[in-house]
Parts: C-alpha cells; sequence; structure tokens
C-alpha cells in the first residue's frame, strides 16, 4: 500500500462509479469523503493463467483509516489482494486480507505494490463489462461498472518517469483529479 504515492501505473480497464452522487474530480482534492477515484484491470495475456489484475486509486478524504476488506463480483468467484513478498526476490506474492488507507491520503495501487488478482467465474473478453463493489469496514460499498480493454489500448501512463512534473500532470487526469499546488 503507498499513501500519496506517485508512481506508474498500468491502466488497462476504467471503472466508472455508478451509484455515487459526485465523484472526487467534483468534490475536489479537499473532499471530505471515502471515494474510489479511478480502477484498472488488465487482460490476462495469451497463455497467462486466465486472472486478470486490477488496480485502484481511492481517495481518503475522512480523518479517520479507513479499510478496502473485499472487492465482490459476479463475474469474478474469487478477488484477492496481493504484495510481493518482502521475503522473497523470486516473485513469490503474498495475499494480503485487507487494504489499509490513512485519513487525508490516496491510496495508487500499482503492480510492483499490492494489485488485486480476480478470477473469473466464465471467461471474459476485451470489451465486455463487469460490475464490482467495494466493500469497506465502515459498511459503506461503492459500486464500479468496468468496461475490459487490452493492453494495446491502455494509456501509456506507466512509461512515464515519476519524477517528472508531466507524468504528475498524466497520473492527475487519469485519476480525473488536479494536484493542488
Amino acid at each position: 500500500m503507498m499513501a500519496n504515492a506517485r508512481t506508474w501505473l498500468v491502466p488497462l480497464v476504467w471503472l466508472s462509479l455508478a451509484g455515487l452522487p459526485a465523484t472526487a474530480s467534483s468534490l475536489g482534492a479537499s473532499s471530505s469523503a471515502l471515494v474510489a477515484e479511478l480502477a484498472i484491470v488488465a487482460a490476462p495475456p495469451k497463455g497467462g493463467d486466465g486472472d486478470l489484475e486490477g488496480y485502484l486509486v481511492i481517495w481518503n478524504g475522512t480523518s479517520e483509516e479507513a479499510r478496502l476488506e473485499a472487492v465482490l463480483s459476479g463475474a469474478f468467484s474469487h478477488v484477492r489482494f496481493v504484495q510481493p513478498s518482502t521475503r522473497s526476490r523470486d516473485g513469490v506474492e503474498e495475499e494480503r486480507s485487507a487494504v489499509p488507507i490513512p485519513g487525508h491520503a490516496e491510496l495508487v495501487m500499482l503492480q510492483r505494490g499490492i494489485p488485486m488478482h480476480l478470477t473469473p467465474r466464465d471467461p471474459i473478453s476485451i470489451g465486455d463489462r463487469v460490475s464490482l463493489d467495494l466493500a469497506f469496514r465502515d459498511g459503506t460499498v461503492q459500486t464500479l461498472s468496468a468496461r475490459v480493454k487490452g493492453d494495446r489500448e491502455a494509456d501509456d501512463i506507466h512509461h512515464h518517469d515519476p519524477s517528472n512534473p508531466e507524468w504528475l500532470g498524466k497520473l492527475d487526469e487519469a485519476a480525473a483529479r488536479r494536484t493542488a499546488n
């Protein structure tokens, strides 16, 4: 988990908020709400194991820590949070039961951080739409709708240097937020 981190993402599927009256971009960075701003799901490569990877950007404008406890969907039989093992250099991943998001911070899931692994119930193709429910410890649920995209359709944010301010602007645009300087 990396709060307020601005490092690379691999955007492959954009998820939109459904059931929320306003997104973080319309509320602004000073929002005192918990808002899922962006979700990205990568279609599995040909010959892959069939699992998809997912990434989230969530703003926690509250003063309390929030915890993403689960991501539920009729399209997926299993969704888990994983992170590279700190005890292994062989690409071994450890499963996490939840993802904490500190108050007044932004969670940015990354490939090398804590992505989601999503196991589809049935084959999922590029162009399909799926619905995801993000369940938080406080009982709130935010529902997202996604259209699956292939990696060739993706924005190339992950090719930008994280120390380059131009890259930060591209990430903020992708997350539908502007940084307050």
